[in-house]
């Protein structure tokens, strides 16, 4: 495995970390002022959100300072690439798998621990969708994320 492989997926997994830290903080506070599941549910979503764009731009940023390749340009263009193919995606992929098996297993868990289960299954969904378009990324257009 290449550095530049194992330095992709490290930035996802830290952002996952922190897209697992931001679902459940969003989706307890929700809970304490709602019971209503699809309301928890859209929050854990929210928080994902929030949590793992953050920790992944953060690390992204160092990963590229580190290497003395930082140029806000080159910056801008992988994200050009990456943005809206992990928002889409997100969207078909990891958000979906996070709302709806969070909401079936709230029926026999507690809101954390469904949340919580739920966000592994997703993010390990979007991980394998991810490198599959990095992986063509490369092949087809040389561009190396």
């Amino acid at each position: 495995m290449s550095r530049g492989f194992i330095e992709f997926n490290k930035e996802f997994i830290i952002g996952e970390i922190g897209a697992i830290l931001g679902a459940p903080a969003f989706s307890y506070v929700t809970s304490l002022f709602t019971s209503a599941a699809n309301i928890i549910s859209g929050a854990a979503v929210a928080g994902s959100l929030l949590g793992g764009a953050v920790s992944y731009l953060t690390l992204r940023w160092h990963h590229k300072v580190r290497a003395r390749s930082v140029s806000r340009k080159d910056f801008v263009i992988d994200l050009i690439h990456l943005t809206p193919m992990s928002i889409v995606f997100s969207l078909i992929v990891s958000y979906p798998t996070l709302f709806l098996l969070s909401r079936y297993l709230q029926s026999y868990h507690s809101a954390i621990f469904s949340v919580v289960v739920s966000q592994f299954a997703a993010f390990s969904s979007f991980l394998v969708v991810i490198n599959i378009y990095r992986h063509f990324m490369v092949k087809y257009t040389g561009r190396v994320l």
